[in-house]
């Protein structure tokens, strides 16, 4: 393709991938947009329906100080006096009250005027308040009153009722008084000492006091609040010239009808609530004293002429402010969003192409690397299996020799032979170890093992090497040390077996030390932390070597695998096993003065010394009864092998080189025990059981396979098909144990026969049922260990993995003695090789279940 088509291509790309990405961000910035608007939109509202509140509270609490002044003039006890006949007693009250209405005023401050208005609507006593001091008007100055709407209405009123003005301007004298004086009026009828009313005390509030309260309590940034009356006239309005229309001939049509149409009927129609309009928000709310401040009164009834509206607003342009600043924001972020979203695609795209050619080929040397492990896997089976059957043979015989031999040089010819293929054997299984780590196809198996049996095992394995070089080989084990623990004894022993061989190995003067601690967390800790430190007296190892040596077929110095051999693998093989089992390996060493290899592995799980199996028989004094066995094996020396083991029992014997031959064979000749290789020509020992099982003449016949293979499948094959196997190179001592357990045979000098009589139960497993403290410990390592990797594995249904994991609970349940644990595990192992998916699924699902079982039958045994 030419340059422009593919240029062309990629725009055509990027633009695909850009559209959604686009649209994504559109959305995301209108929610940015939109959610936060919402909620400041919510936010003004609460906040002008509370400016709202806080006037509604200013005008309710002035108007209670009033009406309780008024009251409290109207009950002058002076007052009836000023009605008597005895023109005595009339003088002296009206001087009376003239006082008290001056010091009234004066403390007050926020009256205008302090009137008592007689009945015929002529003022009898009246105190004015100018410039902050109160006055007695004199009686020439007085006025007649009776025609003003306040004095009709309040004097309308029974004793102990008041009334209370509109707000309006004062108007004295016909005209309206300047400067303006906003002007709430209240008033309260008197009487005389015979109840009946005779004038009224008036009260001339100066409504700019509330109005400078009510605009004190107003400042709310962009909130503007506004006083009107029931008829939309404004007492404080968006102007002042929009203020008091309705004491103006020429403002009467300056209303909120006028200046906010849209909002004005809502706002005069309702009790409370909002409205937006074009203009903006408003908020608003209704004052009716009449109705809300009969409370505080319950001796007097309030009469108000008027409804007051208490409205807040914001205009569109504040309103709006913010939306705009954040639209401005959002839009700047948006675009540059989209800016470097288009420059990642491009640059995604155009580098689409040299992705795909390196995929390509790391596709291709993916293939070739699986196909080389492939390769190593089947070679390293079939090399186990060629190289593993020769050594059976060389082995076996050699310890047969040495056992008859009495010519100590020759004995030392046997010993030799022994002692190479021995060497031999650890290289190849070190090869075979190495390669499994590296595959991750090593399974850990933690059984219950006795730490200080094991170490007794290790030094008499070691102490004639030492003593042969003249060193000493000392094991100390702290006395806080369990008697049992819950590990893997195998790889733990293959770990000390190369540090404890490499300190013996590379010591010449002094000795090897074997140190063993635990440490609990707490009192109650069913763990450890074991630490293991084999030291030696060698000399040493260099800084620089001593982490290049836990390396694959690293050694110390060059020099040193000539002069002392080894394959360099046991050191990474141990560092591999010991992280593998959630430890570590270090070293301290200095040259000239030795080593010391530590082991460290935390959280060992505590288990009881009762839960160990030990097998401790004397096998050299095991006599079995006459008994037939049937060899297959198409390797003549390997039932030579095994009859040279068995040289001293009082067996008869058939061979056959093959299944077939064997099938053969029983026509005449019925066995009490057969003994098979796994892998023979013509039919080999999975389809002899096969043919034999599927006979009910031959199906009780007990039959033992002999294997050298390393793979999980075989391994897995015969634990289901055959009745016992063993692993070659084949000992004596393993043979013997397996074939007491088919054959009749008596112990020692011991008259009595012990038989199994083809029973297959072994004498570890027993018929105790786990104690409680077992279970508790079986389940903590089911569910920190197992559970995760059975839900993990239950996804994937990898056959290998299954299998493994399959085999693990099966020999930990048997180790714990929970047979239905034993169960489950032979079952999903089965089910796995015959590739029954559904069975397998259902196995899986089932081990909740089955944990859940053994925890109530825990809490049971409480």
């Amino acid at each position: 393709m030419s340059k422009e088509g593919k240029t062309k291509n990629v725009r055509i790309r990027a633009a695909r991938l850009l559209l959604p990405v686009f649209l994504f961000g559109t959305l995301v910035a209108a929610l940015m947009v939109f959610i936060p608007s919402r909620v400041e939109r919510s936010s003004i509202i609460e906040s002008q329906k509370h400016a709202v509140g806080i006037q509604f509270y200013i005008v309710e609490d002035e108007l209670m100080h009033i009406i309780s002044d008024v009251n409290f003039l109207a009950q002058l006890s002076c007052i009836p006096d000023l009605f008597s006949d005895d023109p005595w007693e009339k003088s002296r009250a009206m001087e009376n009250i003239r006082w008290d209405f001056l010091m009234f005023s004066n403390a007050r401050q926020i009256y205008d005027q302090v009137r008592l208005i007689d009945e015929t609507g002529f003022e009898r006593i009246r105190v004015n308040l100018i410039d902050g001091k109160a006055v007695i008007v004199p009686q020439e100055e007085l006025q007649d009153k009776r025609d003003r709407y306040y004095f009709t209405e309040s004097f309308k009123l029974e004793p102990g009722e008041a009334y209370i003005s509109p707000l309006d301007l004062n108007i004295e004298h016909g005209e309206l008084e300047v400067p303006y004086k906003p002007m709430l009026r209240i008033g309260m009828p008197v009487t005389d000492y015979l109840g009946n009313k005779r004038g009224i005390i008036v009260l001339n509030y100066l409504g700019e006091k509330l109005l400078e309260r009510m605009e004190k309590a107003s400042i709310l940034g962009d909130l503007r609040l506004f006083f009107l009356n029931s008829d939309g006239y404004w007492f404080r309005g968006p102007t002042a010239k929009d203020e008091w229309g309705f004491m103006f001939d020429d403002r009467k049509e300056r209303t909120i009808y006028d200046r906010f149409p849209e909002a004005a009927a809502t706002i005069m129609n309702f009790e409370e609530g909002s409205v937006e309009t074009h203009s903006g928000l408003f908020s608003f709310s209704t004052i009716r004293p009449h109705e809300k401040w009969q409370a505080p009164f319950s001796l007097l009834k309030v009469h108000f002429s008027e409804a007051w509206k208490c409205v807040s607003f914001i205009g569109k342009a504040d309103l709006n402010r913010p939306i705009h600043r954040r639209l401005a924001t959002i839009g700047m972020g948006w675009i540059t969003y989209l800016f470097v979203t288009w420059l990642i695609i491009w640059n995604w795209v155009t580098a689409d192409e040299m992705r795909k050619r390196s995929e390509k080929e790391l596709r291709r040397a993916k293939n070739e690397a699986e196909s080389a492990n492939k390769t190593k896997t089947i070679f390293l089976a079939n090399m186990s299996h060629e190289i593993r059957t020769p050594m059976n043979a060389i082995l076996g015989f050699t310890e047969i020799l040495e056992a008859e031999e009495s010519d100590p040089r020759r004995r030392k010819y046997i010993e030799a032979i022994n002692s190479s293929g021995t060497t031999l054997l650890a290289i190849i299984n070190d090869l075979l170890d190495l390669s499994k780590v590296e595959a991750d196809k090593i399974v850990l198996k933690p059984e219950p093992t006795d730490i200080t049996s094991l170490m007794e095992e290790l030094r008499y394995f070691y102490a004639p090497l030492a003593e042969k070089k003249h060193l000493i080989l000392d094991v100390e084990i702290a006395t806080a040390t369990p008697e049992a623990l819950l590990i893997d004894r195998t790889r733990l022993r293959q770990i000390l077996v190369n540090l404890v061989g490499n300190a013996i190995k590379f010591t010449t003067v002094g000795g090897v030390r074997i140190v063993i601690n635990t440490w609990k967390h707490s009192e109650e800790a069913t763990s450890v932390d074991l630490r293991i430190d084999v030291a030696d007296s060698g000399p040493g190892i260099a800084v620089f070597d001593q982490e290049r040596i836990f390396g694959i077929f690293e050694q110390g110095e060059v020099a040193w695998d000539r002069k002392y051999g080894g394959t360099g693998l046991g050191l990474a093989i141990s560092r591999r096993l010991s992280t593998l089992m959630g430890g570590t390996i270090s070293l301290t060493s200095t040259p000239g003065e030795g080593a010391i290899f530590s082991i460290e592995l935390p959280n060992v799980a505590i288990v009881e010394k009762a839960s160990l199996e030990k097998e401790n028989e004397d096998t050299e004094h095991v006599q079995f009864s006459p008994s037939k066995l049937l060899l297959v094996d198409d390797v003549p020396e390997n039932n030579l092998l095994i009859r040279g083991f068995l040289n001293d029992c009082p067996f008869t014997y058939r061979e056959a080189s093959n299944g077939a031959e064997a099938l053969s064979q029983l026509s005449d000749f019925t066995p009490d025990l057969i003994i098979s290789d796994l892998k023979m020509p013509i039919m080999g020992g999975i389809q002899l059981i096969e043919k034999l099982k599927a006979n009910e003449s031959t199906a009780s016949i007990p039959i033992i396979l002999l294997t050298a293979s390393i793979t999980k499948n075989d391994e897995w094959a015969m634990k289901i098909y055959a009745d016992s196997f063993l692993r070659k190179p084949i000992r004596k001592s393993r043979l013997i144990e397996e074939l007491k357990r088919y054959l009749p045979y008596e112990e020692g000098s011991s008259s009595d026969a012990r038989s199994n009589n083809g029973d297959k139960k072994t004498a570890q497993q027993g018929d105790r049922e786990a104690s409680r403290e077992e279970l508790e410990t079986l389940i903590t390592t089911m569910e920190r260990s197992f559970l995760p990797r059975l839900h993990s594995i239950g996804q994937d249904l990898l056959v290998d993995d299954i299998i493994d994991i399959a085999d693990e609970i099966g020999t930990l349940a048997q180790s714990y003695h929970v047979p239905d644990l034993v169960t489950w595990g032979t079952s999903l192992r089965q089910s796995m090789l015959s590739f029954d998916i559904d069975a397998v699924r259902q196995q899986l699902a089932s081990f909740d279940e089955l944990l859940a079982a053994m925890k109530q039958k825990a809490a049971s045994d409480e």
